[in-house]
């Protein structure tokens, strides 16, 4: 439960009110303090909402009065991805001047910061998964191409069920942000190019799920429409993908559609449909 100056630090900051922000913070409100965010079922941070607003000004006071900068998104500042993908230059100079880090490298994926990926790279080798997984959750095909070409720790065997899953149901904020002209179909490109490097349809899981599977499974705010599970679905089918094969628990792709409540993807699962499924075209990328 907020406290009432903590209550008045947020509302404040939504709009845009400095001098009530001094008051709050004076009062005792903790800048620290996590609230729920309902637009992405996940919890923000004063700084999250002053970095996403673009106040320069309060994202300074925050600071300055001990606003904590690199204690969420896998280590780094969550305030930084959102001044990125909200395009707030100005407040992602002055969070990096200060000390954030990129835990995630979503922010620079989804704006196409091939420049500041490559920097990430150079100066640690040892990010080059999450260059992979985050060019594939933000939706950048040609990241996910320079992956495929050049990213010398990740391979089929090993990264593509996490990888194709991650085409699969993207990232939240993907789903929620609005970010002009963004063409979420790139996802399946995104599928079909990672199939088309190797990844094997049939690939598992630690409980046996295998990837015809997961767009039955998940039912959370942020995952996918009914149309992209059924055309993820499709394009599994269509490469070869076992609908009958049965997790840990027994559960076949058409039960687990059934138990998470996706009647028009149970549809397609049923053996009457998947095998008519129609020739579905690869990715126009080059061969992996």
């Amino acid at each position: 439960m907020l406290s009432g100056p903590t209550k008045n630090l947020f509302s404040a900051i939504e709009k845009g009110d400095i001098r009530r922000c001094e008051r709050a913070l004076l009062a005792g409100a903790d800048p620290a303090a996590q609230r729920g965010n309902p637009v992405n079922n996940s919890v923000e941070r004063p700084m999250d909402v002053a970095a996403r607003l673009g106040l320069l000004g309060l994202v300074d006071l925050l600071f300055c009065s001990g606003a904590p900068l690199n204690a969420d998104e896998a280590g780094g500042t969550r305030a930084l991805v959102l001044a990125q993908l909200a395009g707030h230059q100005d407040v992602e100079d002055m969070l990096r001047d200060v000390g954030a880090r990129d835990g995630l490298l979503i922010g620079l994926c989804v704006t196409n910061n091939q420049d500041g990926i490559n920097v990430i790279l150079d100066s640690d080798p040892a990010r080059w998964p999450n260059y992979a997984l985050d060019s594939v959750r933000s939706g950048n095909v040609e990241m996910v191409e320079d992956n495929l070409r050049r990213n010398p720790v990740i391979t089929p065997e090993g990264d593509g069920f996490a990888l194709v899953r991650s085409a699969i149901f993207q990232w939240r904020l993907v789903h929620k942000w609005s970010i002009d002209g963004f063409d979420r179909t790139r996802f399946q490109v995104i599928h079909h190019m990672l199939l088309d490097w190797g990844v094997d349809p049939n690939s598992t899981d630690e409980d046996g799920r295998t990837l015809i599977h997961q767009p039955a499974f998940y039912g959370r705010v942020w995952s996918p429409t009914e149309d992209e599970r059924i055309a993820h679905t499709r394009i599994l089918l269509h490469r070869g993908a076992d609908p009958t094969q049965r997790d840990r628990q027994g559960l076949s792709p058409l039960d687990t559609a059934f138990l998470y409540d996706h009647p028009r993807l149970a549809a397609v699962l049923t053996p009457a449909s998947w095998r008519e499924t129609p020739s579905l075209p690869t990715s126009d990328g080059p061969g992996w």
